[in-house]
């Protein structure tokens, strides 16, 4: 927002963008201006635009159905200029991989795992799933001893921004061994989802993944903001030489449900150890 001179953001209340308003009330150059319904939130903006000032809208996506009649008759007829923020749904991000996987094991954590809407949702082998929740950040490490066990055979590691900051050494630590079947997917939804939605730090844009990665010793670095690009683009990100990078901008699923309240995974961490022990023994 700062980077694009944003001076007044127009917003309804979400639980989904509730970390980004906690960012907001910081910034003394962005006026917050609090609406009642969607369609109020178009015609807002449409007024700062008309009067000189560079607005941005923020609401969830089922709300631009509700602001439809405000998009057409004030955005449109204005020819008020209308960008739509890309991101990628969680689900939709995992089921593309997992739909490319073929044979790979493939290892998430954090909300790439969630069973609500991570991969167990989609997966098409759970025999060669290994999730790991309890070891925050050390995802790939995992990954990586997986994918030097079994050279003939892709790994995919489905990392969140939040965990891969608790274990920054890890890249250095994949990239000095240089497995080539190893993927490393980062989810970068810019909080701490499964502990409310706080913004992790660098979550401001200050933080260049890709950067971060080509500077630790990845071989090629991939990223994508949009399904469509992902969906084309994976191919190519497959058929690159590992380590590969390749960072995906999705959107924020937040657990505000409290703990003992939440959905709970039918496999165990040690059924699912045994699972892709055995699977992978069986392979060989």
């Amino acid at each position: 927002m700062k980077k694009n001179n944003v001076s007044h953001v127009v917003w309804l209340p979400d639980s989904e963008t509730n970390f980004l308003y906690n960012m907001m009330m910081e910034e003394p150059t962005i006026d917050l201006v609090p609406v009642c319904r969607e369609g109020e939130t178009m015609a807002v903006a449409a007024g700062l635009w008309v009067g000189g000032a560079n607005p941005m809208v923020l609401i969830q996506n089922t709300g631009i159905f509700e602001a439809g009649d405000s998009i057409r008759g004030l955005c449109l007829d204005l020819n008020q200029p209308l960008e739509q923020i890309p991101m990628i749904n969680n689900t939709d991000a995992v089921r593309v991989i997992d739909t490319n996987r073929e044979d790979a094991v493939i290892i998430p954590t954090m909300n790439a795992g969630n069973v609500r809407f991570g991969l167990p949702v989609v997966s098409t082998n759970q025999n060669l799933d290994l999730p790991i929740s309890g070891a925050m950040g050390k995802a790939s490490n995992v990954g990586l001893g997986v994918a030097l066990a079994q050279p003939g055979r892709k790994v995919f590691v489905l990392d969140g921004d939040g965990s891969l900051l608790m274990n920054l050494g890890s890249l250095v630590t994949t990239s000095t061994k240089a497995p080539k079947n190893f993927y490393h997917f980062l989810f970068n939804n810019g909080v701490y989802a499964v502990t409310g939605g706080q913004p992790i730090p660098g979550s401001d844009g200050v933080t260049n993944w890709e950067e971060v990665a080509r500077g630790a010793g990845y071989a090629a670095v991939f990223s994508f903001d949009n399904l469509e690009d992902f969906t084309t683009g994976i191919g190519e990100v497959l058929a690159a030489e590992g380590p590969v990078f390749c960072q995906l901008s999705v959107e924020p699923e937040i657990e505000n449900t409290p703990v003992q309240f939440r959905v709970r995974g039918t496999r165990s961490a040690q059924q699912a150890y045994q699972e892709v022990t055995a699977a992978l023994a069986g392979d060989n």
